[in-house]
């Protein structure tokens, strides 16, 4: 490589690529742009109607019919938090075995509750 030839991916802090401007090519000259009036159009078609913008309420359940916290749901979160402790032992963040011992047995009791309960009702 000659002293004229520039690198393929010049360094910005290089002293011998401090003379080239490596941003040129990236932004266009604002002197030569000529300001011509935007025709902005309409966003959306006049004849339907406008919406409100609630990014969460799809998320959300409709008012008024919520559903009651099951047991299922007891046992799902248990599960997302015994997952979590065991993501912070891999990673070796602060891993708490009581707290996972006394999770694991919550779950576990849970699930052993939920099964007499199914053998109860279908026998």
């Amino acid at each position: 490589m000659t002293s004229k030839d520039r690198p393929y991916f010049p360094s910005l802090y290089d002293n011998d690529t401090n003379d080239v401007d490596v941003w040129a090519k990236l932004f266009f000259c604002q002197s030569s742009y000529t300001s011509q009036p935007l025709i902005v159009s309409d966003p959306w078609p006049l004849g339907l109607a406008e919406l409100r913008y609630e990014p969460l309420q799809f998320f959300c359940p409709p008012p008024g019919a919520s559903v009651a916290w099951s047991e299922l749901d007891e046992i799902c979160e248990l599960a997302i938090r015994l997952k979590e402790i065991e993501l912070l032992k891999l990673v070796g963040g602060g891993f708490d075995s009581r707290r996972y011992v006394f999770l694991k047995t919550l779950k576990d009791e849970k699930m052993q509750e939920l099964r007499k309960d199914r053998e109860k009702t279908n026998p």
